[in-house]
């Protein structure tokens, strides 16, 4: 049964598929504040627009490839490490889900449907499971979303602002009005569970719960504090709207995630900043690096009280529930099924404590866990040291902090669409590191095609005009 918002949805998708296959990276992005809507209910589960999309990515790219005689990436693609361990996570990740549920068969762990409060102290023992076939399916189409956004054209990093301005603009209309907001066409999936508990003192927008619209709103304000640093004038006012309603929202959702998240980004933001003012600046560039730190400083102290409500009052409070011990315990149960399994693992979607990192470790083992960090933080560095790519690598780091503190969730859409767009400026320089070469198809009589050149990676060489 296809949902009012999957209508939607399959409207855009049809419509980028027959007038501009290149929109389909921009309704992709629309997708990601619906990442908990179904579009799809099949029986007890519901298939959100992102993945819809991602499907239709797939197939996107598998035109593109038979278009171009599979040379679209080229041999450069699949010789630069990052690259490497992308695919490798994905081999290695789908064969240790198909072979470690079966292997470690009776294991103790927590199960991704169950509840982690709930199962601390009452552990399921591990064997083959829908969740491990769809967390499988989930990486092998988020592997290939990757590579898509990367041989598509057009692409830019604005692609995330899509998401931002729709996302935040549902979130204020359902708190500002939330008589008139449609629960039934976003709480609909039977494979979700929809936080109702202070409904209206915590927001959550049109996600499940207060935790998830806290990550959106990182990965938002990481990237408008940064894209704002070299906005012009007119895109600045833009920005700085946007960037009120999410600091607006973050008080209103009073989200631990959000906190987490934001602050350590801020700090290696601040630290980034210092050491650059430091090595680059001059003597009066460091006086005004000064004088608006003093200025911060006194905005803090002069607004403490709504500050500690917002940050060190959140804080004591998460620290004395019960829930915080629980997480505490579910990450302590990863790692020592990430020791039971011999460092191997027990596959994806096994397994599910409170941190993405141990949720690595326990489901996909050392293999998978190092492969991960390593792809994932090659893009966000090289987006970073890209002046276009930078706001998107400093909102992948934000979500990836709230990852890993909060949300272990591999299927989490809006992981793997900044991993995407940050992959892309990390090709480009492979790219153009390798040099770009134009194919040329032979005509079965002789003369050159008519067909488009396609560009492809390996050593530059001229071609050679065809008589």
């Amino acid at each position: 049964m296809i949902s009012e918002i999957g209508v939607i949805f399959a409207v855009a998708y049809a419509l980028c598929i027959v007038l501009r296959p290149h929109w389909l990276v921009w309704v992709l992005s629309a997708a990601l504040p619906f990442s908990h809507t179904a579009m799809f209910i099949v029986g007890d589960n519901g298939v959100s627009p992102f993945w819809v999309g991602a499907i239709v990515a797939a197939g996107r790219l598998a035109y593109l490839s038979l278009r171009s005689r599979w040379t679209l990436l080229g041999r450069g693609f699949f010789r630069a490490w990052a690259n490497i361990a992308l695919l490798a996570f994905l081999v290695y990740s789908v064969f240790i889900t198909i072979v470690g549920p079966l292997i470690f068969e009776g294991m103790p762990v927590i199960t991704p449907r169950g509840g982690l409060d709930s199962q601390v102290d009452d552990l399921a023992t591990l064997s083959f499971q829908v969740s491990n076939l769809a967390q499988g399916v989930y990486v092998i189409l988020g592997v290939l979303l990757v590579i898509y956004v990367v041989v598509e054209k057009n692409v830019t990093p604005r692609v995330i602002e899509a998401a931002i301005v729709l996302g935040l603009a549902l979130a204020l209309f359902k708190h500002l009005a939330p008589g008139l907001w449609p629960y039934a066409w976003f709480d609909n999936s039977p494979s979700n569970f929809y936080s109702w508990v202070a409904e209206g003192r915590r927001e959550r927008g049109s996600f499940a719960e207060p935790s998830i619209l806290g990550m959106f709103l990182a990965m938002s304000l990481a990237y408008l504090v940064s894209a704002i640093v070299r906005a012009t004038l007119r895109q600045r006012i833009y920005y700085a709207i946007l960037t009120a309603v999410g600091v607006y929202m973050y008080a209103v959702s009073y989200t631990g995630t959000a906190l987490l998240a934001l602050g350590a980004t801020a700090g290696l933001g601040f630290l980034v900043v210092v050491i650059m003012a430091i090595r680059q600046a001059s003597r009066r560039q460091l006086l005004y690096l000064g004088g608006g730190f003093l200025a911060g400083l006194v905005v803090v102290i002069a607004f403490w009280p709504i500050i500690n409500q917002m940050t060190v009052a959140l804080v004591i409070e998460k620290l004395g529930t019960s829930s915080f011990d629980n997480r505490g315990a579910s990450n302590e149960i990863a790692w020592e099924l990430f020791l039971d399994t011999f460092g191997l693992g027990a596959g994806l979607g096994s397994n599910r404590p409170s941190s993405l990192f141990f949720m690595l470790l326990s489901c996909v083992g050392a293999v998978g866990t190092l492969t991960y960090l390593w792809f994932v933080s090659t893009y966000a560095f090289t987006a970073w040291k890209s002046v276009t790519y930078r706001a998107v690598s400093w909102s992948l780091l934000a979500v990836f902090i709230a990852q890993v503190t909060a949300k272990p969730d591999l299927s989490m859409p809006f992981l793997w669409l900044l991993i995407a767009l940050a992959a892309v400026p990390y090709t480009s320089a492979i790219r153009n590191e390798a040099g770009v070469v134009t194919t040329r198809r032979r005509h079965a009589h002789g003369p050159t095609s008519g067909r488009r050149a396609v560009p492809r990676f390996g050593p530059s060489r001229k071609t050679e005009k065809v008589q």
